[in-house]
């Protein structure tokens, strides 16, 4: 079932890729600008790498000139795609060194390089690098991937008015710098939206009972220190199994519920949790999928919502408050 669970997953993921490349090429595909914070989005994206990387032995730093604009307007999910898919392929092929990203913002143009010490491209795969369904020979070599996300990328930078070039040597490393137009979001730079902090649930509400599964300790203990600040009764597990098995005996108000886990998935758990007597959790998916289709998927399959990684913490506890019928006591964070 695992087995059959992550296939459908896999193949659930290349229809969307074809879907949006088909778009890009198409020319259906637009820009959605909005002022956001590009601090926040790296800082983010550098959390969600992370423990990836730490797995591996790897270090991943991300670097931003001291004058580096922090709102922009652009279109946010565009630019996270294609710096999820860099990252995504530096850290995965990387077996030993460094990751990096480099922030700079001069002159009006944006410039996102995500450098990496991996085993590098020959010079024979440059020239169709950025091609649909091409891979690497090192892409080969693992089997992995489906030869679409650097073509996507490309194509959303020429959506979004940029470009991504490439540099690398075999044995050296690669370097891949996503150059975009800067536009400052004036307004939210002078009147930076602060971030809204929970102190607790309003009066009157007993503590929710919360299950986090999540087969990353640091994710586990991150998520579980804000729900235990806001007056939730946290339980932690690190598989889909041991989530099934902590529904089974104790009833939770709400899982969350991380969908790419080992053995079993988050998936598979939500479905497993859904067969059991009485009445069911809420389910909210943790994922970094971007795409609509996903979303769609993790619905039609037991989960009542989708929380996108990397996720801000007034997200954890609106969303809890819609599904939970509650309400928490809210702070505002200071400006910073």
């Amino acid at each position: 079932m695992t087995v059959i669970n992550r296939s459908g997953g896999h193949l659930l993921q290349l229809i969307n890729e074809i879907l949006e490349m088909s778009r890009i090429e198409a020319g259906r595909a637009s820009c959605d600008a909005e002022d956001f914070d590009l601090h926040q989005l790296l800082e983010n994206l550098h959390s969600l790498f992370l423990m990836r990387a730490r797995d591996k032995g790897l270090t991943l730093t991300v670097v931003m000139i001291p004058d580096l604009p922090r709102f922009i307007r652009s279109d946010q999910r565009k630019l996270r795609q294609i710096l999820f898919n860099l990252l995504g392929n530096a850290v995965k092929f990387t077996r030993a060194g460094t990751v990096r990203i480099d922030a700079t913002g001069r002159a009006g143009r944006l410039e996102l390089t995500v450098v990496d010490t991996g085993p590098g491209i020959a010079a024979d795969d440059l020239p169709r690098l950025f091609q649909p369904f091409m891979q690497t020979q090192v892409g080969q070599r693992t089997g992995e991937g489906s030869g679409l996300g650097l073509a996507l990328s490309r194509g959303f930078a020429q959506v979004l008015g940029g470009e991504i070039t490439v540099v690398s040597q075999v044995g050296q490393g690669s370097t891949f710098t996503l150059s975009l137009p800067l536009v400052v979001a004036e307004k939210a730079d002078r009147q930076p939206m602060p971030e809204r902090q929970v102190m607790g649930l309003a009066p009157g509400y007993p503590p929710l009972q919360i299950l986090v599964a999540d087969d990353h300790a640091d994710s586990r203990t991150l998520m579980a220190s804000l729900l235990e600040a806001g007056g939730c009764m946290v339980t932690t597990v690190g598989d889909g199994a041991a989530a099934v098995a902590a529904c089974r005996s104790q009833r939770h108000d709400l899982v969350w519920m991380d969908i790419d886990m080992p053995a079993l998935d988050g998936l598979a758990a939500a479905k497993a949790i859904r067969a059991l007597p009485g009445p069911p959790p809420m389910i909210v998916a943790c994922t970094a999928a971007a795409f609509e289709l996903d979303r769609l998927h993790m619905l039609a399959n037991g989960c009542d919502d989708v929380l996108a990684k990397p996720y801000r913490e007034d997200q954890i506890f609106l969303l809890m408050e819609r599904l939970l019928h509650v309400r928490f006591v809210w702070k505002e964070a200071r400006q910073q």
